[in-house]
């Protein structure tokens, strides 16, 4: 024998033929609203993280890429010296030591060896590079020589350099860090960079936490200056281009860990609110799903601080934002069975077969989005 207060014993099917036409048409038009939004919201994000992926990918190969691999970089000489001839100076990196990578700050450090090959003792490219975007906190001479014939010089050099790091994939994210070297002193018609391929190697001993460092690579490119920087001996729309050397290594994140860490609270919270539409009691479902958005939000504040300042939605945005919204989908959910599947006498088989469905499909749907939008990052 059962009572009124109990969830009926009867089967999906049969709440369907025992709900009233009301009831039967609220729950399609509430089923067919969240598959809908569903759908629409998988097919968006998915583009969006494949829109990031793309342009990260556009980034890194104008930083490596062909137009990096020029030995001889355009040039815009002064007057009188459209016929000057570059003196080429081979250069080679040894990456030593990577000390620190802080993403939120944009800035990593970097210890490594430097040489320099040339012939003519007019050049001294040792005593006149310096590192773009970066500054030099100590450069030392190791080894100064001439041998058959060229001049070679070899520094230890540890530099802090600034690196605007893209936090859309974070925390399954990859970084090129690159190191880009150019003379002071003398432009490209004077000075160009050759880059030692098999000579410029990252040391076993690097080591970034959280990461696995990728193959190294070298090229040269041109980098111009948009300004004449107030040289009176030079037309108005002239621009220095100086021979750049970089060196590049990428960092990748394989590991799970940190994104268990990261998302294991805001996953459980999700989970309990949507196990509450199992509840008897819609005051203990709405109960139960309020304290989970209280949840996910401090932990969207603790993760926030670890995400680098991006212009668009990150991969941590968006997997938040699909976790509020089920949360919320469990409040309104509840709101409605209390207005429309009411007074219980009335509504058990309807509220039942509303509660079933909707942990069904929202719960499917939390699980493709969230599978979904993480391929595609």
């Amino acid at each position: 024998m059962t009572t009124g207060d109990e969830l009926p014993s009867t089967s999906l099917r049969d709440d369907w033929r025992l709900a009233s036409p009301r009831q039967r048409k609220w729950l399609l038009v509430w089923l067919g609203s969240l598959i809908v939004a569903s759908v629409v919201a998988g097919f968006w994000l998915v583009a969006h993280r494949r829109g990031e992926l793309a342009r990260t990918a556009a980034h890194n190969s104008g930083l490596m890429g062909e137009n990096a691999s020029q030995t001889e970089p355009a040039r815009t000489p002064p007057a009188g010296h459209e016929q000057d001839i570059a003196m080429p100076v081979t250069a080679g990196i040894y990456l030593n030591r990577v000390p620190t990578v802080s993403l939120a700050e944009g800035t990593w450090s970097v210890d490594f060896y430097i040489w320099f090959s040339w012939v003519g003792a007019e050049l001294d490219p040792g005593e006149t590079f310096a590192v773009v975007d970066g500054e030099i906190l100590g450069k030392t001479l190791i080894e100064r020589a001439e041998r058959q014939g060229r001049q070679y010089a070899r520094y230890y050099v540890q530099a802090t350099i600034s690196k605007p790091f893209d936090g859309s994939r974070f925390p399954r994210d990859e970084h090129l860090l690159t190191i880009a070297i150019e003379d002071q002193k003398r432009q490209s018609y004077q000075q160009v960079f050759v880059p030692d391929t098999t000579g410029t190697v990252v040391s076993s001993r690097v080591a970034v936490h959280g990461y696995e460092l990728g193959a190294a690579d070298i090229k040269v490119r041109a980098h111009g200056y948009k300004s004449r920087m107030g040289d009176p001996g030079l037309p108005d729309d002239y621009r220095a281009t100086y021979s750049q050397l970089v060196f590049g290594v990428m960092l990748q994140r394989h590991s799970w860990g940190i994104f268990w860490r990261l998302f294991l609270a805001l996953y459980i919270s999700v989970g309990l609110a949507l196990l509450g539409l199992l509840l008897h009691s819609v005051g203990e479902r709405l109960a139960m799903a309020g304290t989970a958005l209280f949840v996910a939000i401090i932990n969207a504040e603790t993760i926030a601080p670890l995400v680098p300042e991006t212009a668009s939605a990150t991969f941590v945005d968006i997997v938040n934002a699909v976790g509020y919204v089920a949360i919320c989908i469990v409040i309104v959910q509840g709101i409605i069975s209390q207005r429309y599947f009411a007074p219980r006498a009335q509504r058990r088989h309807a509220s039942h077969l509303f509660d079933i469905l909707t942990l069904a499909v929202v719960t499917a749907a939390y699980v493709g989005l969230n599978i979904a939008v993480l391929a595609a990052t």
